[in-house]
């Protein structure tokens, strides 16, 4: 006659034999041995995404009533930045207009180039800076 073997002793002697063969015997899976992997990583966010939107809208008004020679430089600022240049409608506005926006403009370029965290925008937005302070001498 057999003699009956407790479940403590089967599993004590699968579980010396083969430790994953005992997981099902003790109502374990084998999926909770395994480490679950790390999140995989978010795509970075670009700390001066910010700063880059208010200033293409900067320049894209500065263009809408610019005289060609400015419009010419915004242009060119535009693409630099990645942004799209459109056909400009309409007369320039008058001198004193212009001298304002483009000195405004200006300005927000020279404040942008020091709150920049890529030190690569921030050298593109002073040299704008910088065309834009000679051209508006040039143009005066």
């Amino acid at each position: 006659m057999a003699q009956r073997v407790s479940r403590r002793t089967a599993l004590g002697l699968v579980a010396t034999l083969s430790p994953a063969a005992a997981l099902p015997l003790a109502g374990c899976s084998a999926d909770a041995l395994r480490p679950t992997p790390p999140p995989a990583p978010s795509a970075p966010t670009n700390p001066d995404a910010g700063l880059l939107a208010s200033v293409v809208a900067r320049i894209a008004a500065a263009f809408a009533g610019a005289p060609s020679a400015f419009r010419d430089l915004h242009a060119a600022h535009l693409r630099a930045l990645g942004a799209a240049v459109l056909d400009a409608d309409g007369r320039p506005d008058g001198d004193d207009a212009v001298v304002a926006t483009e000195t405004g403009l200006r300005d927000r370029l020279t404040d942008a180039c020091v709150s920049a965290t890529d030190a690569d925008l921030a050298r593109l937005l002073a040299s704008m800076a910088a065309a834009v302070a000679q051209q508006l001498e040039a143009w005066r």
